[in-house]
């Protein structure tokens, strides 16, 4: 079993990324049917994937711990353009397309027109690579304290962090 298949299997009642969250960055018929682990299970599909939880007394324990963490991860074919990705050679999910979302912008162009046109111009457009790579740590710290959860992360968007956690967790916000 690899070892992020073991980290995963240990923390079986982790539950999954919900739907919900994920149909905010695409649609939700292009994330049925795919299993968002909040620890990968098997295939580590994208960078910055979580492969491990430490827990540990004290951040020195926790640190001790993460230095433990060692894993391989087999290489599959790059898809790095967007082409390439949507020609399904290697498909991140099983049976299913690696097309989260297609979409087209305007209004479309009357055939008239084209052909009425004194010029047409065609051309390919390539964007280059965005990657959501931020320079803080993809790590967050949680200390437990009763009925409190006390958490820190170096993170973007703290309220949205705040709200998502608070509803994966089944917490409810009380009164100031």
């Amino acid at each position: 079993m690899p070892a992020c298949a073991q980290a995963a299997a240990s923390l079986q009642d982790l539950p999954p990324v919900p739907y919900t969250l994920l149909a905010k960055l695409s649609t939700e018929e292009a994330v049925t049917g795919r299993e968002w682990p909040a620890l990968v299970k098997e295939r580590v599909r994208y960078a910055g994937e979580a492969v491990a939880v430490v827990q540990g007394e004290d951040r020195y324990r926790a640190e001790d711990g993460a230095a433990e963490i060692a894993f391989q991860i087999d290489p599959l074919p790059a898809m790095v353009t967007p082409s390439t990705a949507a020609d399904d050679q290697v498909r991140l999910f099983d049976g299913l397309s690696n097309v989260a979302f297609r979409g087209e912008a305007g209004e479309p162009v009357e055939e008239s027109t084209w052909q009425e046109a004194a010029v047409v111009v065609e051309g390919r457009y390539r964007q280059q690579l965005l990657m959501p790579t931020p320079m803080e740590c993809r790590t967050i710290l949680a200390v437990p304290e009763g009925d409190r959860l006390t958490v820190w992360s170096g993170h973007q968007m703290p309220h949205r962090l705040r709200r998502e956690l608070a509803a994966l967790l089944g917490f409810r916000r009380r009164p100031r």
